[in-house]
């Protein structure tokens, strides 16, 4: 077997696992995309990995919000060398562990699978968007409708965490909450009607 094809795993959570070669780039435009887009604080090109002689190594390319290996922040831009079992957190929700040994990562995934099973929450979600936002641009520019946008945000995240939910992102003039229950929905709905009105 050649340095190019031993592989490692990054097992982290919501079941993601990401195989990972020697030379390849993990982040939210290159290897493992897909899995790592709900976790914000991600950069695009995050880490790069490299096999040689038998040791594997990471290294920071220089992300927005650092690297952390077994909790510890790790330079940019310099090789450090990284073991089996080692934590390594990409972002503030985003903690993985490193696993060199393929039917161990397989085993890992089903633990985490049982676990999500016994784990399961009900919450609600809401989507707000702001009716008429395309013409306000047209009608004021882009900075007045800019303003506005960014006001009409805070008012919305005021509701929605005065009424124990949580602003999860901003979707072009929309934005996406969750809650714990169907109540709290709605009291967070009436709180955003009465402060537009």
């Amino acid at each position: 077997m050649s340095d190019s094809d031993v592989l490692i795993y990054i097992e982290g959570p919501l079941g993601v696992s990401l195989p990972v070669k020697s030379g390849d780039v993990v982040g939210r435009d290159a290897v493992g995309r897909e899995a790592l887009a709900p976790f914000e604080g991600i950069s695009r090109r995050h880490v790069q990995f490299f096999y040689e002689e038998g040791i594997w190594n990471i290294v920071d390319l220089g992300s927005k919000n650092g690297t952390c290996i077994d909790g510890k922040m790790i330079p940019t831009n310099q090789r450090i060398s990284i073991k089996h079992g080692q934590s390594i957190r990409l972002s503030r929700r985003f903690e993985a562990w490193i696993i060199f040994d393929y039917d161990e990562a397989m085993d890992r995934q089903e633990e985490a699978c049982v676990e999500k099973e016994d784990e399961r929450v009900t919450m609600a979600i809401m989507f707000v968007d702001l009716q008429g936002s395309t013409d306000y641009f047209q009608e004021k520019g882009t900075i007045i409708a800019r303003d506005w946008i960014h006001n009409f945000y805070g008012l919305l995240s005021r509701s929605v965490e005065a009424s124990n939910g949580r602003h999860i992102k901003n979707i072009g003039d929309s934005i996406l909450a969750v809650f714990p229950t169907a109540d709290d929905v709605c009291r967070a709905a009436l709180k955003i009607q009465r402060s537009v009105h």
